[in-house]
C-alpha cells in the first residue's frame, strides 16, 4: 500500500515539477521584468523603504507558512521531490584578471 502512494505522489509531483518548469519558462520572464519595476520603486528614498519593508515582512510571511506546511507534510511521511539550482560565480579582482582560469571551471561537475 505504501509503495502504491509512493508511486502515485512521484507520478503527481513530477507532472507538478513538469507545470512549474515550463510557467518558469515562459511566465519568468515577465516576473522579472516586474520585479524590476519593483526595484525602481524601493530606491525611491523614503516610500521605497517603507514599501521594501512591507514587502520583506510579506514575503517572509508566505515563506514561513509554505515552510510550516513542508514541515507538516514531511512529519506524516510524504517528502516532496525539492529542486537544488546552483549557481557558479566567476569573481575578478580590482585590477579585473579571473582568479580562476577557465580550465578550472570547465572541469567543475555536478555530481548525482
Amino acid at each position: 500500500m505504501i509503495r502504491v502512494l509512493e508511486g502515485i505522489w512521484d507520478v503527481i509531483t513530477t507532472g507538478i515539477n513538469a507545470i512549474i518548469e515550463t510557467l518558469d519558462s515562459t511566465v519568468g520572464w515577465f516576473l522579472s521584468l516586474f520585479s524590476g519595476f519593483a526595484i525602481l520603486i524601493f530606491l525611491i528614498p523614503v516610500l521605497g523603504r517603507f514599501l521594501k519593508w512591507v514587502w520583506n515582512i510579506a514575503i517572509t510571511a508566505v515563506w514561513s507558512v509554505v515552510g510550516l506546511l513542508d514541515f507538516f507534510i514531511c512529519l506524516a511521511g510524504v517528502k516532496p521531490e525539492k529542486k537544488l539550482r546552483v549557481s557558479t560565480l566567476i569573481l575578478e579582482d580590482s585590477s579585473g584578471s579571473v582568479d580562476s582560469s577557465s580550465s578550472v571551471v570547465t572541469s567543475l561537475t555536478i555530481c548525482d
